[in-house]
């Protein structure tokens, strides 16, 4: 339920204690409404869809936050007069965000397994690089980027998992597989940046 985005929310943040409270309003009605992953905002907590930050838009007509869905960790808005929840942007894992005092762009810190974090900004949905402060470890090291898939276990669960290929991969010889099993259920492997 909301109380568990507030839970995972930044102590201390008094913007934080008020867009706990309207997420508590708004779980009731968005129950039904899902947050473009079939996942319900006010079941989040509990349905493996962990709300991380939470914003309010300088309007005050709206939420932003991140959650922890499917190996991403994207951006979302929620409408207060609507309970209508959309996504902003999927940049693979968004570490956090400041929303502009005109509430048209944001800013972001986002990673993803070949790309060390770095400051970008979404405007009109456009995603624009704004720090390079990783780029010289970026050109020195061949970070190879991450392959979703998802594979049917025995009992018909589909199972989410990333494949990173090695350097110089060719797809007609065999390489040795080394599996890195995340024992959670405290967080989800995300498609991040580790280095």
């Amino acid at each position: 339920h909301a109380a568990g985005c507030c839970r995972s929310a930044r102590a201390g943040a008094s913007s934080t204690t008020a867009a706990c409270a309207a997420a508590r309003a708004v779980a009731p009605a968005a129950s039904a409404r899902t947050c473009g992953t079939g996942l319900a905002f006010a079941h989040a907590a509990n349905r493996g869809c962990q709300v991380n930050e939470i914003i309010w838009a300088p309007d005050s007509k709206s939420i932003y936050f991140t959650a922890d869905v499917q190996g991403h960790v994207p951006l979302y808005k929620v409408e207060l007069s609507t309970k209508r929840i959309d996504l902003v942007i999927d940049a693979k894992t968004i570490d956090g965000f400041s929303i502009a005092p005109e509430g048209k762009s944001v800013a972001l810190v986002r990673r993803s397994v070949d790309e060390p974090r770095e400051v970008w900004r979404v405007a009109a949905g456009k995603l624009s690089r704004l720090t390079m402060f990783n780029q010289t470890l970026a050109d020195s090291v061949d970070l190879r980027p991450a392959e979703e898939r998802w594979i049917a276990s025995p009992t018909g669960r589909k199972i989410h998992t990333f494949i990173v290929k090695p350097h110089n991969f060719d797809p007609a010889k065999k390489y040795p597989l080394i599996l890195n099993v995340h024992g959670g259920p405290q967080q989800q492997w995300a498609d991040a940046f580790r280095g």
